[in-house]
C-alpha cells in the first residue's frame, strides 16, 4: 500500500540520480560542515591579522592594543555577516525565486543554504529585537515593512522576500509569519500580506495567509493557507476560527 497523497498536477517526474546526489551532498556536508567551517575561518582571519598588526605589546600601550585587536574581532564579525549572511544570502534566496520547484532542486538547496547563513551561522551581530532598527533588519532581508513595526522575536519572518507588513504592525514574542510548505514533493511559496494594525500574540504562526487590517491572531493560534484573517476581527484555535469582532 503507498501512503502517498495524489497530486493534483499529476505524476511527478523522477528525480535524476546526479540531482538526487547533489542535493544530499549539499545539505549533509557543504551546509552543515563547510560553512561552518567558513564561520571558523573568519575568526582564524581576525586572529591572524590581530597578531600580524600587534605582535607585541608593552605595560603603556596594553590598553590601546585590546581596543584595537576587538575592533578587529568587530570589523570581521560585521563584514562577514554583511558578505555571507545579507548579500550571499540574498543572491540564493529572494523575491524571484519560483513559488513552487521539486524537492530535490537547485532551488531548495539554494533556499536551505540561505536559511543556514542568515540564522544559524552568520547572524547578525547587532541586537535589534524590540527596537526601532529590528524592522531594517527584516529589510535586508527582503520584506516589506512600514511604520511602527515592533517585533519581539529575532528570526519571526521565515521567508522575508515574500513578505508585506504595513504600519503599527506587532508581532509577539515566539510568532512567526511564513510562506512556505511542501506539498507534493514540492517546495511551494505564497506571499503574505500583513494589514495595517494587525497584531500576531505570543506563539501564533501566520502561515501563507493574508492578515487583514487590524485583526488580531491571538497566542498560539496557527493558520494555514487560503485562510485569511478578515479586517477587525480576532481568531484564535488551531486552525484560527473567529471568535469576535475587534474593539479598540
Amino acid at each position: 500500500m503507498i501512503f502517498k497523497r495524489p497530486s493534483k498536477d499529476g505524476p511527478q517526474e523522477a528525480t535524476s540520480l546526479p540531482a538526487f546526489c547533489w542535493f544530499h551532498f549539499r545539505t549533509s556536508v557543504i551546509d552543515i560542515f563547510i560553512l561552518r567551517g567558513l564561520k571558523g575561518m573568519v575568526l582564524s582571519a581576525s586572529f591572524v591579522m590581530s597578531r600580524y598588526s600587534f605582535p607585541a605589546t608593552t605595560n603603556t600601550s596594553v590598553l590601546g592594543v585590546l581596543f584595537m585587536v576587538m575592533l578587529i574581532y568587530l570589523i570581521m564579525n560585521v563584514t562577514s555577516w554583511l558578505v555571507f549572511s545579507v548579500i550571499f544570502g540574498r543572491l540564493l534566496y529572494n523575491e524571484t525565486t519560483p513559488t513552487s520547484s521539486a524537492y530535490h532542486s537547485t532551488t531548495v538547496t539554494r533556499w536551505f543554504t540561505s536559511i543556514m547563513l542568515q540564522k544559524h551561522i552568520f547572524t547578525s551581530p547587532f541586537r535589534t529585537v524590540g527596537s526601532c532598527w529590528h524592522a531594517n533588519h527584516f529589510r535586508l532581508r527582503g520584506a516589506r515593512i512600514g511604520k511602527r513595526f515592533f517585533c519581539v522575536h529575532d528570526i519571526a519572518l521565515i521567508d522575508a522576500p515574500f513578505i508585506s507588513i504595513g504600519d503599527d504592525v506587532i508581532v509577539d514574542y515566539d510568532a512567526d509569519i511564513r510562506c512556505h510548505s511542501f506539498e507534493d514533493r514540492q517546495l511551494k511559496f505564497s506571499p503574505v500580506k500583513i494589514g495595517n494594525g494587525a497584531r500576531i500574540m505570543a506563539a501564533a504562526k501566520v502561515a501563507r495567509s493574508d492578515v487583514g487590517e487590524g485583526a488580531v491572531l491571538r497566542p498560539s493560534s496557527v493558520t494555514w493557507k487560503g485562510s485569511n484573517l478578515e479586517a477587525n476581527r480576532v481568531y484564535q484555535g488551531a486552525p484560527a476560527v473567529e471568535v469576535c469582532a475587534f474593539k479598540p
